[in-house]
């Protein structure tokens, strides 16, 4: 073996000394003359030992027969339409539990007692006038849609620029402007401005609203009613008729012009002649069934029809000189009633104190019971209407019903 003698001066880094001193030591070991053992080399290495492969003995498959015999197959003529379903609607509309009851009935025999609207006598109703501030008109924004809701709702408040709280009344009169009652007064809204008239003593809380064939606006509130003459800008005031606390009281325009509301005064229906500014009442001496009337409605022939709270419906006739009744006995839910609507067909509906709805068909001397049995709830109806699908809206004292009667 060589000897290597390695100088190194004392300035050197460091890391040069252990790079020199590393190499050393890979230079000694390659000069090592030793041999390295293979297994190659290994006279006693030992032979793999092999066996051979042997299968196990043979076993019969045994099948389970379900049953015996061959398969045929039975083919049956396939009809979708009278496949079993059930009504699904994704809008949250539920199926009748049974379809309504239907009770025939005769129209021209219904009982009857005599009655004629000239004979029944007339009073002023004695107007207080006064002339109407100029309304404050303010810029409104655009109604806003509500959020995770149902249905589209759209909001009208303070923010949109209506300053009321507690809304008693909606109308749409001949020009399409929407007026708002609430205990603040009394606003016109014509989709982009709003009209505050100053007058809340004489129009806060009103419940009823319609239209005389002049064009006035005629009013109904629990203190009194009135009528609006937005041409001559001023309002008249009267106290002889009056409306229930916390209820609605429609004005019913007949053919004629006269307006029918039930007046709380003097417990009967009031008919007020506009163009004399007078009014005559019925009673149960002219023939009304019961002293509580909620209220009136012309049907496609031109029949007036009362609601009461004891007996049933009243009907008139115009020029027939009777007055005739609808109750119970004659196929109604119930002899207290509560509000009343038209269909587009001309059917009448009536809502009784239980939640219950009776569609007439005078036509066809029908009528179809709608109540708990059909999946109503037993609320007392405060309002219905129709929309222009058909579909009938019912306002609850506790909530609001849909009805999608085609379905």
């Amino acid at each position: 073996m060589k000897k290597v003698i390695l100088m190194i001066g004392i300035k050197q880094p460091l890391y040069l000394i252990i790079f020199f001193i590393a190499g050393s030591a890979i230079l000694f070991s390659c000069n090592n003359t030793g041999e390295i053992s293979l297994p190659g080399n290994n006279a006693e290495s030992v032979s793999p030992i092999t066996s051979p492969l042997k299968f196990s003995a043979e076993k019969k498959l045994t099948w389970d027969t379900a049953r015996q015999g061959g398969i045929r197959s039975v083919i049956k003529k396939l009809d979708l339409d009278e496949l079993p379903f059930k009504p699904y609607d994704t809008s949250g509309f539920q199926p009748f539990s049974k379809p309504p009851a239907e009770i025939t009935f005769d129209f021209n025999n219904l009982p009857f007692a005599s009655f004629h609207l000239d004979s029944l006598p007339s009073k002023p109703l004695q107007f207080k006038t006064t002339l109407i501030l100029p309304p404050v008109v303010v810029k409104a924004l655009p109604p806003y849609k509500l959020r995770g809701k149902a249905i589209a709702i759209y909001d009208l408040n303070q923010l949109q620029g209506l300053p009321a709280k507690f809304i008693t009344f909606l109308y749409k009169d001949r020009d399409s402007l929407l007026w708002i009652s609430s205990n603040e007064g009394l606003f016109c809204y014509d989709g982009s401005h709003i009209k505050s008239f100053g007058m809340p003593s004489m129009v806060a809380g009103i419940v009823g609203m319609t239209e005389d064939n002049a064009g006035h606006l005629w009013f109904i509130r629990t203190g009194g009613v009135g009528m609006i003459d937005r041409h001559a800008g001023t309002i008249s005031y009267s106290s002889k008729i009056a409306a229930v606390n916390n209820s609605l009281a429609k004005l019913t325009k007949d053919i004629n012009g006269n307006l029918w509301v039930y007046n709380k005064v003097d417990s009967a229906i009031s008919i007020i002649k506009p163009d004399s500014q007078t009014y005559k009442n019925l009673d149960r001496s002219g023939g009304l069934p019961d002293g509580i009337a909620l209220e009136v409605l012309e049907d496609e022939e031109k029949n007036i029809w009362i609601n009461t709270y004891y007996g049933g419906a009243a009907i008139i006739t115009p020029g027939s000189g009777k007055i005739k009744y609808l109750n119970k006995t004659h196929g109604l839910t119930n002899d207290t009633m509560s509000v009343m609507a038209k269909d587009s067909d001309g059917q009448l509906w009536l809502a009784d104190a239980n939640g219950g709805l009776n569609a007439i068909d005078i036509k066809r001397s029908m009528i179809r019971q709608y109540t708990h049995l059909q999946g109503l709830k037993r609320n007392f109806k405060i309002s219905i209407v129709f929309d222009k699908k058909g579909q009938l809206w019912a306002g609850t004292d506790n909530g609001l019903e849909i009805i999608d009667l085609k379905k």
